[in-house]
């Protein structure tokens, strides 16, 4: 599976020293959207296993599908740096199927804010008056549940809603998730 990734020049560097990189610390988008980000990972757990190493503190981030079919590579211009003083690298992976979960970037803002994914009324007007609460922890358990297991459909990459039902397919930004990078999973690398 072809996937592309932007690290800082030191993820690199160590990645092409050891021949291999991972996340040692946990970010801090992770620790603002750590209800998510938990999710993510325990989905990761379930549907491609454990990390390979013990000291694996969160997923790596990558793209499947940019912004659509035709242009699945991510450009230069179009990417956010997330520090805009560090120099960062554009990597090119090609990776095995089975080391990578695959969500739709759009509604994986839905476990980002804690909303209801689904279209059942009933749920939606029990999550309703909890919109807008960042305390997710502080809602009932039975409305956080129903709100995380609604979740799973990002998992579904033909899954339409009502927000997004125009959206083809094709047309979909896909992410990817990944517990590592090898050395032997780099095509190309550009700095940025």
């Amino acid at each position: 599976m072809k996937l592309w990734t932007t690290q800082p020049v030191a993820f690199y560097e160590e990645l092409m020293e050891k021949g291999i990189n991972y996340c040692k610390h946990v970010s801090q988008m992770a620790e603002d959207y750590h209800v998510a980000y938990q999710w993510m990972v325990e989905q990761m757990l379930e549907r491609i296993g454990e990390p390979p190493l013990p000291d694996i503190k969160q997923p790596i981030w990558a793209w499947y599908q940019y912004t659509c079919k035709k242009k699945r590579k991510p450009t230069l211009s179009s990417l956010n740096k997330t520090n805009p003083e560090e120099r960062e690298v554009l990597m090119e992976l090609e990776m095995p199927d089975c080391v990578v979960l695959l969500s739709d970037f759009d509604l994986w803002h839905y476990p980002l804010n804690h909303w209801f994914l689904g279209a059942d009324r009933k749920l939606d007007k029990l999550c309703e008056p909890y919109y807008g609460h960042t305390e997710f922890d502080k809602r009932p358990s039975e409305v956080q549940r129903v709100i995380m297991d609604s979740w799973v459909k990002i998992f579904d990459l033909n899954h339409r809603n009502r927000y997004y039902a125009s959206k083809a397919r094709k047309n979909r930004s896909i992410q990817a998730t990944l517990w590592l990078v090898k050395k032997e999973y780099v095509v190309s690398a550009v700095e940025y």
